[in-house]
């Protein structure tokens, strides 16, 4: 009979730590795009689309690799990802979420962050303010930001935020900064500010639920490096796989750090690379902490001679259809049988796609698709062997 009711203890107690772990947590990107990213129907600017859903996913990963949590996220891409507001609530309705943050980016010409929180039609108050406060203060610390308030939205805004009037769960909606200041939005559009907007969220998810999560390393992955040309100039081209848990990688050449939080899987090196030298290579990956990482071991080449690669703007080089909506192929002939290395930059000169193709023919079509990219003038650089070819590609 005792033994009976200690086993009835121990599942009791089982049932309730499940019970206290097992929190169901909705993230919700504000806005999106709909069919294209010129069609926007809030009127939002690509910043604050963008950033949301970056963080948004960059938070549910800290979850889903820390915790014994459940987190979804309302839309999971830019292009086609608009959904209404109501619609936002209904979902983490049928989720039956524990608790929910909405995350937006502000405008109107102010600074700093700020947290909303809603008590229409809610009995009990108390938890949505408790967690708002503790959105509010981590993203001020975490993202250095000025602290500019946390209030009911109602007695601020003059209407309440449909997202959480109509959501049962203990929520907020977070505007982490403002995208027409030029600080904030140099912030906002920063990886690395990111990762610390989604630790933001992850460290005052922990505090309200007053919950403990182990962080476990980032999985293995496999690194390689090809010798290739950059035009005229030697480089080595690094690829890794994805490393599971990762959010950015640290590289070390000849056992130094040589680059850091690259949140790829690929890395150009043309910076003192000279023909006949050797290099050594490892990569990191790491979690959005920082504090744990996974190296995979050392992997050497010797940079070759590139003194007569050729660069050549329009021929041997085939883009269509150009312009386009972000999604074409191109055609390149590669003459010298090598494996070809392409990466595609914007306006500002941000690698927004690479990749090794290793497909040694006299010619190479590749499909790409950068949609999720926004319109403008973009340039694809390609090299195989020691013949480096690029084109403009304006993307509507």
């Amino acid at each position: 009979m005792n033994n009976m009711k200690n086993i009835t203890y121990i599942l009791a107690a089982l049932l309730l730590s499940l019970g206290v772990n097992a929190q169901i947590i909705v993230l919700d990107p504000g806005h999106g795009y709909g069919s294209t990213t010129s069609n926007n129907p809030d009127g939002r600017t690509a910043t604050e689309i963008e950033t949301a859903l970056a963080v948004g996913q960059k938070t549910k990963a800290l979850i889903n690799g820390s915790c014994t949590w459940t987190a979804y996220l309302t839309r999971t891409k830019n292009v086609n990802g608009w959904i209404s507001v109501n619609q936002r609530a209904q979902m983490s309705n049928n989720w039956n979420a524990d608790r929910l943050v909405s995350i937006h980016c502000n405008a109107g010409g102010g600074t700093g962050t700020e947290t909303f929180y809603c008590t229409a039609d809610d009995p009990t108050t108390a938890p949505d303010i408790a967690f708002a406060q503790k959105i509010q203060s981590n993203m001020v610390t975490q993202g250095s930001w000025s602290n500019r308030r946390c209030v009911e939205d109602n007695s601020y805004l003059g209407y309440h935020l449909g997202v959480l009037r109509y959501s049962t769960a203990t929520g907020c909606l977070n505007e982490i900064g403002f995208v027409d200041n030029t600080n904030d939005a140099a912030k906002l559009n920063n990886d690395s500010w990111r990762n610390n907007f989604a630790l933001a969220y992850f460290n005052a998810l922990k505090a309200d639920l007053n919950l403990s999560c182990s962080t476990s390393a980032p999985g293995s992955f496999t690194l390689s490096a090809t010798a290739t040309c950059s035009g005229s100039q030697s480089a080595i081209n690094l690829t890794w796989t994805t490393s599971a848990g990762a959010t950015s990688y640290d590289i070390y050449r000849n056992g130094s750090l040589y680059a850091q939080n690259i949140t790829g899987t690929s890395f150009l090196n043309t910076y003192l690379i000279n023909p006949g030298s050797t290099y050594s290579y490892y990569v990191k990956a790491k979690n959005a902490t920082g504090s744990i990482n996974n190296s995979n071991g050392t992997v050497s080449k010797t940079a070759v001679s590139c003194a007569s690669a050729t660069s050549i703007e329009t021929e041997n080089l085939l883009i269509y259809p150009n312009p386009n909506d972000g999604k074409f192929t191109f055609r390149v002939a590669n003459t010298e049988n090598a494996d070809v290395y392409y990466t595609i930059s914007n306006s500002s000169g941000k690698i927004v796609e690479s990749r090794v193709i290793s497909a040694k023919s006299a010619s190479l079509e590749t499909y790409i698709d950068i949609s999720a990219q926004p319109p403008g003038i973009y340039i694809l650089n390609v090299t195989a062997g020691r013949s480096n070819f690029s084109k403009k590609i304006i993307k509507k």
